[in-house]
């Protein structure tokens, strides 16, 4: 469930994000040679990601002299806790951490910029007339940034991984994907039929 979970969210299926950026290409886009590129850019970067990762957990594993099994964790300790204990370990430690934390900067900003959009594009589209001043739409970005900011601020306090963890298991992962994609199967099935789509 786990790793169908992580190709559902990397890829944004069901999440309205593809839906939302799709919404901006010309009408005679080629929409097949941007899905074949899409998967490959996006199977590439997990695979050099994978690369990254157990390279540095085997390095760990075997300056620590245990099985890898014995240093990998799963969720925010691999990359807040294992990674940078194992950056320490390295040549140029400072370097390493610099490079790893930047990435982690910009994969989440990455996922936010496309989250935002798609649910400020949502609500720009459900109210045209309202939103066709660009202040308004700006307003609607301001609004949904400070009350994201305001979600995030819970995640840094005390009990702040717990709340991460219960964001991570119910909002957007493992079987709530799954029922978005069956319901959204099923109404796009429902609204335009098997003949119009």
């Amino acid at each position: 469930m786990d790793a169908g979970s992580q190709v559902f969210y990397s890829y944004g299926v069901c999440t309205s994000v593809l839906t939302s950026l799709g919404s901006y290409n010309k009408y005679s886009n080629n929409c097949y040679r941007d899905c074949v590129y899409l998967c490959l850019l996006n199977s590439l970067t997990s695979f050099v990601a994978g690369f990254a990762i157990f390279s540095v957990l085997g390095f760990m594993a075997k300056e620590q002299g245990v099985d890898i099994s014995m240093v990998a964790e799963s969720g925010p300790g691999l990359a807040f806790i294992a990674y940078p204990h194992a950056v320490a370990l390295m040549p140029l430690p400072q370097l390493w951490a610099i490079f790893f934390f930047i990435m982690i900067i910009f994969l989440g900003l990455d996922s936010e910029f496309v989250s935002q959009e798609a649910l400020v594009t949502s609500i720009s589209d459900m109210y045209p007339d309202f939103f066709q001043n660009h202040c308004r739409r700006k307003l609607l970005l301001l609004a949904i940034a400070v009350g994201s900011f305001l979600v995030g601020l819970l995640m840094v306090t005390e009990g702040g991984l717990y709340i991460f963890q219960l964001f991570d298991y119910y909002a957007c992962s493992g079987m709530t994907l799954l029922l978005f994609a069956i319901l959204q199967s099923l109404c796009i099935g429902w609204v335009y039929g098997k003949v119009n789509f």
